[in-house]
């Protein structure tokens, strides 16, 4: 059972997260294993069981990035041994980016430092907004979750970036 059966909504890039929530804080009462004390020890290990997928149901489904590559495994797109597939265009792009962080590290300033944010952010954004209409649709042709796990790798590489660039200031 996937996690949107067990909540019981259709499966999609982007659920409802209301939904989400109260499904969560529903079955949250009712597999509680301390509501479940007096039960046999089978009952016991079915409700913690569910709690259990309760919890990482949730997890999943409240963060846009886990829900994103759950998605995708689940409509086969990807398979969770893949590597990151990163198109060679996008790469790249991100080479003058990637340079500057390199500049910043050896010499770091705080304008440069946030220029380089700004510029992360706005680039994820832009991203973003370029396949908010194929997330939203109902159901994706195999064209639409191709351009989905594209944006995927993109923007799990851009994570990667602003972590790297937020670490410049750790340093």
């Amino acid at each position: 059972m996937n996690y949107f059966e067990f909540y019981n909504i259709p499966v999609s890039f982007t659920p409802s997260q209301t939904d989400i929530k109260k499904t969560f804080y529903e079955f949250s009462k009712t597999y509680h294993p301390d509501f479940h004390s007096d039960a046999s020890d089978l009952t016991k290990e079915e409700t913690l069981q569910k709690s259990a997928l309760n919890n990482e149901a949730y997890k999943t489904l409240k963060n846009f990035d886990l829900r994103l590559k759950y998605v995708l495994e689940l409509k086969g797109a990807i398979q969770p041994t893949d590597k990151d597939d990163i198109p060679q265009d996008f790469l790249m792009e991100m080479m003058d980016i990637n340079e500057r962080i390199m500049e910043v590290q050896f010499d770091f300033e705080e304008t440069a430092y946030n220029k380089l944010l700004e510029e992360v952010n706005a680039f994820e954004s832009k991203l973003i907004n370029s396949v908010l209409g194929i997330l939203e649709k109902e159901s994706q042709t195999s064209e639409d979750l191709e351009t989905i796990k594209n944006f995927y790798y993109k923007k799990k590489y851009l994570r990667r970036l602003r972590e790297n660039i937020e670490k410049i200031r750790e340093d």
